[in-house]
């Protein structure tokens, strides 16, 4: 009997077992883990010798229990398949027919499916299975038109290579000639498009935690950041792409566990379970091709060419594999609706106060909002640090304004919409795939001829070809107009600032009214923003921007006057006003339904989609920084970030700890207790006084500067 290898999933100890018919429980000799090695004999390959001298005493004996077991597993089968209301395809020649199991008429006498007996109808439950070349299994509540799609996909006699589900209900079929979606505008088919047609695509993959998607080909992994997956993974990604490795296939898990399978039977995974560590190890050292990992809620299911595991025998999906294997059939990818989970603030909170934990001169500020209701509020830091001549120890707090930056863009391109919604039907009506010249022909007179084809929707789009920049002035406006373009308008996504400033200019134009003013009246204040400016005369609430730690030196000076170049950047707002417009950006209540779809759907003031994020950056002049980070998940979730000064990453830091909120592992070690974070009110009022001291001439600057860094050290 041949010995299983691997390695202990808690330790790396290496490890081998007899490989038995029945499986094995071991436990590690270095750390104690006991593991459950799953029955795996199936798939150590037998040596060639014995191979020659059992094999004809193993066929006779197949040969037997065929001739015995035969009649009855087919009659059995025909039972099972009557009892069965999924929908089964046959196999997968482009000449097979779809046969339904008969259905069940209701109270009303309409027919309707049922699942597996007894099976619980829960929404991980929901499933498809795909196999042979074309054929499948589904169960009843999936979507008519998801259906549709298989059967189509079968009756032209088209390869099916993966299916996967979204978080929202979203479903996307890939095929070797193309793919089938839920919704045709997801930006995921947008990006599809575009690379079908240079390379082939194996697999794509929605992440149960964001909703985000991965695009897996030959050359490697698309999407579009790294915000929409498990960071780890996404390291695997890059390293495996700088290695020019295929990938064959994506998974995720709803607890941020991830698998990634390349090369002909190569793994890679993070955070999974311990049983599926072992399986997908033995596999990969035995040369065998994992086609398929699936997660449903805690479960798995494990698919290779010719055997399958699970860690659940009772998922309905893990019946219908047992069954299809009995008879010879190999199911290739088994997709499940992931199950919606419950957000836990308290582990958000958590997680962002231990991303920042000891990394910050300055402070920071999160607001998450479910559905609406804020669940979660809260700051830690400075606004204004202990050192500062003027206000000095003043604490972040949840209603403190700070310039966003480029989270303007968002605000801006809501107000473009605004706008154009209300001068529809009116003698200001205009489209959006108009060009934008006309309205600026007064204060640019002068532009390049390729300019004047740039439209509106290019501009919000950040399509238009513009690619310089020389400041938000009209001055330099109309140098850069003057220029000619290096790409065509429409064709090539660049961001640059410069294209929401010009939709500021267009907004004043057409509305005749300051842009500022506008946005106000339109926009800010129907969804209860009072707040919000492009400039504060607040002095008592100034928000310092500070470097990164360790450097005892006044921040710049978070406040100026940015009225006169806001648009792509410039205003003013706490992380409780921003989360009021994206309440009312998700409640419609400034744009339509239809223009809101339109506005997430072409990415329109937006840096990525699937979750819709926003990030922007400002920085002073003695390097003093100010992050601002909007996350909007079209599941029910809006998170604020604003930071004044320079951390590790706060796109990965809102990122980790929202997937933390959902149920996710946190890569940052473990959570800290919540009431360790904020300075004492005693300290504050121990710095307030030291500085008194130092202005009234009673210490000096070495003793002051000595003093404040020992009651900050004592924090």
């Amino acid at each position: 009997m041949n010995d299983i290898n691997f390695n202990c999933p808690q330790c790396g100890q290496h490890l081998a077992v007899e490989a038995t018919a029945g499986g094995a429980t071991v436990a590690c000799p270095k750390c104690g883990q006991v593991i459950i090695v799953p029955s795996l004999a199936r798939i150590v390959a037998t040596p060639k010798k014995l191979k020659r001298t059992l094999w004809p005493w193993i066929a006779a004996a197949g040969a037997i229990c065929l001739l015995l077991a035969g009649g009855a597993m087919i009659w059995q089968m025909h039972k099972w398949m009557q009892k069965q209301m999924i929908v089964k395809m046959s196999s997968g020649s482009s000449t097979a027919q779809a046969t339904t199991a008969p259905k069940s008429p209701d109270a009303a006498g309409k027919s309707k499916n049922v699942l597996l007996p007894n099976a619980p109808a829960r929404l991980s439950d929901w499933f498809v299975v795909l196999d042979g070349i074309n054929g499948f299994y589904a169960s009843p509540e999936i979507p008519k038109a998801a259906i549709a799609a298989l059967e189509d996909a079968q009756k032209n006699g088209y390869e099916n290579r993966s299916f996967s589900f979204s978080p929202a209900g979203d479903w996307l079929l890939l095929h070797n000639q193309g793919f089938v979606a839920s919704d045709d505008g997801l930006n995921m088919c947008k990006k599809l498009r575009e690379m079908y047609a240079e390379e082939k695509v194996n697999c794509v993959a929605f992440t149960p935690l964001t909703g985000g998607w991965t695009i897996c080909t030959d050359r490697g992994v698309w999407g579009p950041g790294n915000h929409i997956a498990p960071q780890g993974a996404w390291k695997e990604f890059s390293k495996l792409r700088q290695d020019r490795r295929p990938l064959r296939s994506i998974s995720y898990g709803q607890d941020g566990s991830w698998v990634v399978l390349h090369d002909a039977t190569g793994t890679s995974y993070g955070d999974i379970p311990p049983n599926l560590a072992v399986v997908l190890d033995i596999a990969a050292s035995n040369n065998i091709a994992i086609q398929c990992v699936a997660f449903s809620g805690q479960d798995w299911i494990c698919l290779a060419r010719h055997d399958w595991w699970t860690s659940n025998t009772n998922l309905p999906a893990a019946k219908l594999i047992a069954q299809d294997f009995k008879i010879g059939r190999h199911p290739k990818w088994v997709a499940f609706v992931p199950k919606p989970g419950s957000f836990d603030a308290h582990r958000f909170e958590a997680a962002v106060r231990q991303s920042m934990a000891g990394k910050l001169a300055g402070g920071y500020v999160c607001e998450a909002i479910d559905h609406g209701t804020i669940v979660a509020a809260f700051a830690g830091g400075w606004a204004r640090a202990p050192w500062e001549k003027v206000d000095p120890a003043i604490k972040m707090t949840v209603d403190k304004p700070i310039i966003i930056a480029s989270c303007s863009k968002t605000i801006t391109a809501a107000a473009l919409l605004k706008l154009w919604e209300e001068c529809n039907g009116t003698s200001r009506q205009f489209s959006l795939d108009e060009p934008f010249w006309p309205h600026l022909a007064g204060i640019c007179p002068v532009v390049n001829d390729e300019v004047k084809t740039i439209t509106m929707r290019n501009l919000l789009m950040h399509r238009t070809g513009l690619t310089q920049e020389f400041g938000n002035n009209p001055d330099a406006l109309r140098k850069l107009l003057a220029l000619p373009l290096p790409y065509k308008p429409g064709t090539i996504g660049k961001y640059q600032g410069i294209n929401y400033y010009i939709l500021r200019l267009l907004i004043e134009q057409i509305s005749q009214t300051d842009y500022s003013t506008y946005v106000k009246s339109h926009v800010l204040a129907p969804m209860g923003i009072t707040d919000m400016d492009t400039h504060s005369e607040r002095a008592n609430s100034r928000v310092c921007c500070y470097a990164t730690p360790g450097r005892q030196i006044s921040g710049d000076e978070g406040y100026v006057d940015q009225s006169h170049g806001a648009g792509p950047g410039g205003w003013y707002g706490s992380a409780a006003d921003l989360g009021r417009f994206l309440e009312g950006i998700r409640n419609c209540k400034v744009l339509s339904r239809a223009t809101t779809a339109m506005m997430f759907e072409d990415n329109m003031g937006w840096d990525v989609g699937d979750p819709w994020i926003k990030g922007g950056l400002h920085t002073g002049p003695h390097d003093g920084r100010v992050h601002s980070e909007i996350l909007y998940d079209p599941q029910g979730m809006d998170i604020i970030m604003l930071i004044n000064c320079e951390p590790a990453n706060p796109v990965i830091s809102a990122r980790e700890a929202w997937m933390a909120g959902l149920g996710g592992n946190v890569p940052f070690g473990k959570l800290p207790i919540l009431n360790e974070a904020a300075p004492s009110a005693d300290s504050v009022e121990q710095l307030k006084k030291l500085k008194e001291l130092y202005n009234q001439g009673l210490i000096n600057a070495d003793d002051y500067d000595k003093k404040v860094k020992d009651i900050l050290d004592s924090l």
